[in-house]
């Protein structure tokens, strides 16, 4: 009896060691637990466009590993949602204690059917209580978008087009060919037999087998096929779509700004469309200038008269089309690589906070570059050669 008591702890202990590590975000993206944001966002761009359906045409797999993908980052790309996941796992996440709430059977085997397979056994020995059904929300897209630096020194706004899957609108989300009626277009799946489930059953420990209810993949758990699919989704109960979304860039925004569509995502039967972010990025710099937070900078290039003599002005393209003025006074000596601040000639600082923008700007800095000519000769080497001897105790004082 002790023995079988034994075995029975340890089957328990094993499976519920495989229900938390089921799905490991951090392994999903291939990146360590200590990865930042920017080499997580660039670990889930790579993935997605290796496994994203349009590239993968029906391949099952690929179309479940690219939910995956789109969940993994959904958690590990929000500080709070990726805290309760260090320190809880996937069930922090669905509501388990320490969780912030979720949909049911979300991490176990079944998701989305109200199915946990240890549930009676919770409810037996724990006392626990069964979580009610909940609709599971669906992946988030980002979409990534060069603006000239200009634009984010002037804010603005354009309509962006962006290709989504929307409910077919020949067969209304049916799947099937409206030519036919739902009793002649659809069948029983032929694997499950309708029931929308494959028993699997294996051993975990000695004297410990194991068996779980599945969803059917063949029918995705719906216990049904479709026998005529529809022409324009091909039985997908979606269709692709364009949509045109209106993108609002505050002057200041900062490189990398995120703007957010909720419920805007690609449909997807039975769960709730996720979010689009769009991400904006500078395309390159416009007039010579690259920016580095709030502030903006340039290379200059001036004569060796003009770095020696001084005694001019100079006028600078700014990235909203205006001027500033630059000057040297006589005899104002400029080096080559001297760097120039000019206060208040950078970008215009953005408060996140707030969320708009404010009156202050940032700097402007300003490289002068020397062009020397290749060669002196003739009269004016000889002329420069006896300048030279002439104030040498001069220019060695300088």
């Amino acid at each position: 009896m002790h023995f079988n008591l034994f075995h029975f702890i340890l089957g328990f202990l094993v499976c519920i060691q495989a229900v938390v590590s089921a799905a490991d975000y951090y392994q999903i993206l291939g990146v360590s637990k200590d990865a930042s944001e920017s080499e997580i966002r660039k670990a889930y761009r790579q993935l997605t466009k290796q496994w994203h359906p349009d590239k993968n045409p029906g391949n099952e797999e690929a179309q479940e590993k690219f939910i995956e993908i789109n969940k993994a980052h959904e958690v590990l790309s929000d500080p709070e949602q990726r805290k309760i996941y260090d320190a809880y796992g996937e069930e922090g996440l669905n509501g388990q204690p320490g969780g912030p709430g979720g949909g049911p059977g979300e991490g176990f085997p079944g998701g989305g059917f109200g199915f946990d397979p240890f549930g009676d056994i919770f409810d037996n020995i724990f006392g626990g209580r069964r979580r009610q059904n909940a609709v599971r929300r669906g992946p988030s897209m980002e979409q990534i978008v060069q603006i000239h630096l200009s634009s984010f020194y002037t804010g603005g706004s354009f309509t962006l087009e962006i290709p989504v899957k929307r409910t077919c609108s020949v067969c209304s989300g049916q799947g099937f060919n409206p030519k036919y009626s739902a009793d002649k277009a659809i069948e029983s799946c032929p694997v499950c037999g309708g029931s929308g489930f494959r028993v699997i059953e294996h051993m975990i420990a000695p004297g410990f087998r194991q068996q779980m209810r599945m969803p059917c993949n063949a029918c995705n758990g719906n216990g049904r096929t479709i026998k005529h699919k529809c022409p324009r989704c091909k039985g997908e109960r979606v269709a692709e779509v364009v949509e045109s979304f209106d993108i609002k860039v505050p002057a200041g925004a900062p490189e990398g700004y995120r703007i957010g569509f909720r419920g805007k995502a690609d449909e997807i039967p039975g769960m709730e469309a996720g979010d689009i972010i769009v991400i904006l990025e500078a395309a390159g710099g416009d007039y010579g200038w690259t920016r580095k937070d709030n502030d903006l900078y340039r290379k200059e290039t001036i004569s060796v008269r003009e770095a020696l003599l001084g005694n001019w002005k100079r006028k600078i393209q700014k990235l909203d089309g205006s001027f500033m003025e630059v000057k040297r006074s006589a005899g104002e000596v400029v080096h080559p690589g001297e760097t120039e601040r000019v206060k208040n000639q950078g970008m215009p600082i953005y408060n996140l906070h707030k969320g708009k923008t404010t009156s202050a700007h940032g700097s402007a800095y300003i490289e002068w570059e020397v062009k020397f000519p290749k060669k002196l000769k003739g009269k004016f080497l000889k002329d420069l050669n006896n300048l030279f001897e002439k104030y040498d105790n001069e220019f060695d004082e300088l």
